[in-house]
């Protein structure tokens, strides 16, 4: 039980990263906004449900990310950075 109790925790953020993407924008090397620009433009190329990747090394864009996600509404299931790319994924909601 102990084992399946750790499991049951872990997976909600297990599922985050395993999330099918239906579309991945690169955006390295641009500046704010063209990154968030470039990933609402995405968004609604996608149906409802979805999921987009964006890939930045804007700095600017965790700010620009989050602060877009909790305005639209739309779920913010990843934000992490690694040797300075910058990777987001947005799952559409309407």
């Amino acid at each position: 039980m102990a084992m399946l109790f750790v499991f049951e925790n872990v997976y909600p953020i297990v599922r985050k990263f395993m999330t099918k993407v239906a579309q991945i924008v690169d955006a390295c090397g641009l500046q704010c906004p063209m990154p968030l620009l470039k990933m609402k433009q995405a968004l609604h190329n996608i149906s409802v449900g979805e999921v987009v990747e964006l890939l930045a090394t804007d700095a600017g864009s965790q700010k620009d990310v989050a602060a877009f996600a909790k305005l639209s509404g739309h779920d913010l299931l990843v934000s992490s950075e690694e040797e300075g790319v910058y990777r987001y994924r947005l799952r559409r909601t309407h």
